[in-house]
């Protein structure tokens, strides 16, 4: 426990990073973000469809519109992340990604589904998803998950169920704690991430300066087999 504390530590008190590190995090980001804003475009059809097909016929053509909306979300974000702005500021592909094309999907299918019930689980996946693939810096993956509970409880004001419904309540305790674990769960995997690059980095330092060694042996031999 106590280190698990420690290391929470130091990821909140974490310095400025080198700027290798960076780059290979840019990359990482941007890169898993495209890769699953296309896979989303398959899986999110196939989610709608078949949960309103077989749970509720009667509200597919109302769920529709909203998924084609956020069909064209994920098109964006898959299109944006090669953009220099984006380049740049390469949490914002995520944070667009998670807190309004995803969560914008979560929200109306529960306004069309007349309150959210069990209607949980793309909340649940979509914090599984930031916490094992997308380890972002502890400020943006904050906003970013932190954007879910809220959002959940304002489409269940919606449709008329709020704080005084005993399932909106479970459901609001529920995924907000696991939005606590995933935040922490995502700072933890960038630790990982981190110090396995920089691990790398001393390596090649080091395998750059045996080179050097070995380039000044060569040189110097011949010059003390001639004198």
């Amino acid at each position: 426990m106590g280190k698990l504390f420690n290391e929470f530590r130091n990821i909140v008190r974490r310095k400025s990073l080198e700027p290798e590190v960076v780059e290979a995090h840019r990359e990482l980001l941007l890169n898993r973000t495209r890769s699953i804003s296309l896979i989303a475009l398959g899986v999110l059809p196939f989610t709608v469809l078949a949960y309103f097909y077989f749970a509720h016929r009667e509200l597919l053509i109302k769920a529709l519109p909203f998924m084609a909306i956020s069909e064209l979300g994920l098109v964006f974000i898959a299109w944006c992340v090669s953009r220099p702005f984006f380049r740049r500021h390469y949490h914002l592909p995520v944070f667009i990604l998670v807190a309004f094309v995803t969560n914008f999907a979560e929200s109306t299918l529960i306004a069309v589904l007349g309150g959210g019930g069990n209607f949980l689980f793309p909340d649940l996946l979509m914090n599984f998803g930031v916490a094992t693939f997308l380890p972002g810096n502890l400020f943006w993956i904050a906003a970013t998950l932190g954007a879910l509970p809220p959002t959940y409880l304002l489409a269940e004001w919606v449709t008329g169920r709020g704080l005084h419904n005993e399932v909106v309540v479970s459901n609001l305790i529920y995924l907000t704690d696991v939005t606590v674990m995933a935040v922490i769960g995502s700072q933890i995997i960038l630790s990982l991430f981190i110090r396995e690059k920089r691990s790398q980095l001393k390596l090649r330092d080091a395998n750059e300066k045996l080179q050097s060694l070995d380039q000044a042996k060569s040189a110097f031999l011949p010059m003390s087999v001639t004198s």
